[in-house]
């Protein structure tokens, strides 16, 4: 199922977004998330933070033109852009998966289920959604052309889980959406594409939380709070009603409160 990265890049858009190629004709097996990269497969960076992760055998798209005597690198100014090509050409490798489900499993009228892994006692109310595609766009350096950046991973729903009525919670796109053990979630709330729930988490009606946000153990979001994208909630933290997260709580046992979140105690 190897392509060549050569044949992957005939696939391309060249006209879309401007990109080089610095490296050997190797295969490629797949797609990764960078903190996940294997020997063989791509994957992208957009911040040197992640650079560490980078393999010799792996081929990386990234602006840092530098990354090229550490990989097989496709330089281009916008990485995200072209990756969301190249994870169309590899959507054959990921098709949809059949869901499975745990013991003593109950759902209302109404429901989807799709690419998940449910455990056992889990309770799923009417008119929720669970494992479709999330809302993930990704616009072009000129802004004249937004593609979709695909979805292939999956929702891990732990065990004792109760999702209320018109919750949608997204797959993951490269990794999974993880809902850990004993977690509560009230009516119409959103849980986006590679949320991490900890154990425990109380979720109130109408919160939204967006993609690759971690929450932790024990945790309270109150109805209709929102945090924003790829920020970390530490443990047993409160939040109030109508709470708009910005950044990352890093400390626990604590309480936050207004828009934008300022803490209280």
């Amino acid at each position: 199922m190897s392509k060549n990265i050569k044949d992957i890049i005939s696939e391309l858009k060249y006209e879309d977004e401007e990109f080089f190629y610095y490296g050997k004709s190797i295969s490629v097996d797949g797609v990764k998330d960078i903190k996940n990269l294997q020997k063989n497969y791509i994957s992208f960076v957009t911040s040197k933070n992640f650079n560490r992760y980078v393999l010799k055998e792996s081929v990386i798209i990234s602006n840092d033109v530098s990354l090229k005597d550490s990989c097989n690198l496709i330089f281009t100014e916008n990485p995200r852009y072209i990756f969301a090509q190249i994870l169309e050409v590899f959507k054959d490798y990921y098709p949809d998966e059949d869901i499975k489900i745990g013991k003593n499993f109950k759902i209302g009228e109404n429901c989807v289920l799709k690419n998940c892994v449910i455990g056992d006692n889990v309770t799923i109310n009417s008119g929720t959604i669970i494992g479709e595609t999330g809302f993930g766009y990704v616009r072009n350096t000129k802004e004249t052309k937004i593609i979709y950046f695909p979805h292939y991973g999956k929702v891990m729903i732990g065990d004792d889980v109760c999702i209320h009525s018109n919750c949608c919670v997204d797959r993951g796109s490269l990794t999974n959406t993880i809902i850990e053990n004993n977690c509560k979630f009230d009516n119409q709330c959103h849980i986006a594409h590679n949320d991490h729930i900890g154990e425990n988490t109380m979720v109130s009606a109408r919160v939204m939380i967006s993609g690759g946000v971690k929450i932790g153990k024990k945790c309270w979001l109150g109805s209709g709070s929102s945090i924003i994208d790829r920020i970390s909630i530490a443990d047993n933290t409160f939040l109030g009603t109508g709470t708009n997260v910005i950044k990352s709580i890093l400390e626990p046992n604590q309480t936050w409160v207004g828009n934008p979140a300022r803490r209280i105690k």
